[in-house]
């Protein structure tokens, strides 16, 4: 969530090669409170970054959603 906008989604991890991992974050959906605006069918992003040496993933990691794949939300 930021501000008065809430979003829901999926996050996936692939393994690749040379030691890399591919963080996915699918959303579902994004609601404004403020605008009561809802929107669907947000374009996925994804996050290459090096696989962590102990094997812990850490997923707090920010995604940026551009306003305009919210329609003007």
């Amino acid at each position: 969530s930021l501000g008065n906008i809430y979003g829901w989604g999926y996050v996936k991890i692939t393994e690749l090669d040379n030691n890399k991992i591919k963080v996915t974050f699918t959303p579902q959906y994004a609601y404004n409170y403020y605008s009561y605006g809802y929107w669907e069918n947000i374009p996925k992003e994804e996050i290459i970054m090096d696989k962590p040496a102990d094997n812990v993933i850490n997923i707090n990691t920010s995604f940026t959603i551009d306003e305009s794949e919210l329609g003007g939300f």
